[in-house]
């Protein structure tokens, strides 16, 4: 009896069993899936810009030195040419002041000139006269008292004349070098003071010979006037001048130079406009290469952004761009035009430290409200938009004979789709043709015993 009553009940398990697994069979299987709703699809990208104003100028000292004064404080007024800061010029000033001072002393030294030579033209021709009478008067005897002093005389007045060619043929030695005279003039003014040498040396000769040199006197005389007389004939005053005139000018150049860099002590507005930064009000010292002052004149604001190289063949100028200024009280949004995008790229470096080379993009704001000169900007590249599009989730996609295709539930089984795809976006993909809205697509490809044909139900609708 026992063993008829375990063979009965494994009987029934088995029966129940079956009928389980013939029921389950018969259940449709859950997956999950998602309705299919019509859309706008996108693709956008953003890269950080930054505002730029066109009217703003940076303003940068000329020279290095020390601040004594800053004259404009942020928020002032400003006209083109108002000195925004003094540097300490006191060394240039003393430069300044020192060739001044040069200029005017050689001004005068020219306006003697002609003076210093009539008096000159005068000493020579009484040098010439009391010649003419010495040697009229030559009579006295050898070795005498009066022929010592006549020798004397002699060899003073020619080292008279001597001394003063040579000072004379330095100068002119300048105006060679200056390109006032030719070489020839000089050479032969050169002849002139070799003549003068010979004169002297001749007169030192005579001091010596003594007896045998009483018969040269008369020689010797006439030599000097013979210099005198080429001296009176020779232009000396032009040259004089040309010399003075010469120093005068080199002078006032050095002067205009020395001023023009006085004048980069005064750091000064080069526009009209408002102040909007000072960068050295409690800086001792400057150089070129320190911002001192920001002034922001009229103009128009836009945004520089730059974007890899990647991504700019997608972009046109007129595209319109989404702006966003994240500020505490909520974010500003904007729309924006791309009115400019440059011919080359520049190599940039990323926050994570790679090179990239990206491309510099201007975009015109629709307004300039909020927009301030070196404010951050989110801007919003827009690719592609479409309206009225069928989306699928790229896991929902799989390629069947050759062809793209989904499973969707039609009449509770998994039927096989072939579709015809779009744009790819992140995460989706647009489908043109082969799905309609409403359709119910399988997203879990990977679910246990999905297959073509099985009854299916939505798991999660």
């Amino acid at each position: 009896m026992k063993k008829r009553i375990k063979v009965i009940s494994i009987i029934g398990i088995v029966i129940v069993m079956v009928v389980y697994s013939v029921v389950a069979y018969l259940q449709p299987m859950g997956v999950e899936t998602k309705t299919l709703v019509v859309k706008d699809s996108e693709i956008s990208f953003t890269e950080s810009g930054v505002v730029v104003h066109s009217g703003e100028k940076s303003i940068y000292p000329m020279v290095a030195g020390q601040v004594s004064n800053v004259l404009v404080g942020e928020g002032d007024l400003v006209k083109k040419g108002d000195v925004l800061a003094e540097l300490d010029a006191s060394a240039i000033d003393f430069q300044v002041a020192q060739l001044e001072s040069t200029v005017k002393g050689l001004e005068a030294q020219l306006a003697n000139a002609e003076l210093d030579y009539q008096m000159n033209q005068l000493a020579l021709k009484a040098n010439r006269t009391n010649l003419l009478g010495q040697l009229q008067a030559l009579k006295a005897q050898s070795g005498s008292e009066d022929q010592r002093a006549l020798e004397q005389l002699l060899e003073e007045q020619a080292q008279a004349i001597y001394d003063k060619g040579l000072a004379d043929l330095a100068k002119n030695k300048e105006l060679l070098d200056l390109g006032i005279i030719s070489q020839n003039e000089y050479e032969s003014y050169e002849q002139l003071v070799d003549g003068y040498q010979a004169n002297y040396n001749q007169s030192l000769i005579g001091s010596d010979a003594g007896e045998d040199y009483y018969q040269g006197m008369r020689t010797s005389i006439n030599a000097q006037i013979s210099s005198i007389d080429a001296s009176l004939e020779m232009d000396t005053l032009t040259t004089t001048k040309a010399y003075y005139q010469a120093n005068i000018e080199g002078a006032k150049a050095s002067l205009n130079a020395l001023e023009v860099q006085r004048s980069y002590y005064n750091i000064t507005s080069p526009i009209d406009g408002v102040v909007n930064a000072v960068t050295i009000d409690n800086t001792n010292m400057v150089t070129g290469m320190e911002l001192a002052f920001v002034v922001q004149g009229e103009g128009d604001s836009h945004i520089e952004v730059k974007v890899n190289t990647r991504d700019i063949e997608a972009m046109s100028i007129g595209d319109e761009v989404r702006l966003v200024l994240d500020r505490r009280s909520g974010d500003l949004e904007l729309k924006g035009i791309i009115t400019y995008i440059a011919n080359s790229a520049s190599v940039v470096l990323s926050p994570l430290g790679i090179e990239e080379r990206q491309v510099l993009v201007y975009i015109e704001p629709e307004s300039d409200g909020g927009l301030g000169a070196g404010f951050d900007v989110d801007v919003e590249f827009i690719l592609f938009s479409q309206g009225n599009q069928l989306l699928v989730p790229n896991s929902a996609l799989f390629t069947s004979n050759q062809r793209d295709s989904v499973l969707l539930i039609r009449n509770g089984k998994a039927t096989e789709v072939a579709v015809t795809l779009g744009y790819e976006l992140t995460g989706e993909t647009i489908v043109e043709e082969g799905l309609v809205e409403g359709d119910q697509l399988i997203t879990d490809l990977d679910a246990k015993g999905l297959s073509v044909g099985k009854k299916v139900v939505s798991s999660n609708e």
